[in-house]
């Protein structure tokens, strides 16, 4: 799995609570290391938050499809929107989880 997360908090809480349950975990607090993450890791589930830093997490959806078609990504936001939820569903997620957000709903 990967997380990417401008929170520092955020990303190491889950990654523990994510190895807990014997995940297998990398990390990205951005845009740059989230796309250089997926090509290493190739994950099979991206956890994304859509504001990263100054950047826009959807705009990630494509290019992180076309690297691995068959991944679920789930998008995570502490300031939801349905416009943001309907964008995101449309280009590929699989699911939109509002902040604050356990590990349990991700996973679910």
């Amino acid at each position: 799995m990967l997380v990417v997360d401008d929170d520092p908090v955020f990303l190491s809480t889950f990654r523990r609570e994510l190895e807990r349950r014997d995940w297998h975990v990398a990390t990205a607090h951005n845009v740059a290391d989230a796309a250089v993450a997926a090509r290493v890791h190739r994950p099979t589930v991206i956890v994304l938050d859509i504001m990263i830093g100054d950047a826009n997490g959807i705009e990630l959806i494509e290019s992180l499809r076309r690297e691995s078609p068959s991944v679920r990504i789930v998008m995570t936001t502490g300031h939801p929107s349905f416009a943001n939820a309907v964008e995101a569903m449309r280009l590929g997620a699989h699911n939109f989880v509002p902040k604050p957000c356990t590990v349990e709903r991700v996973l679910a």
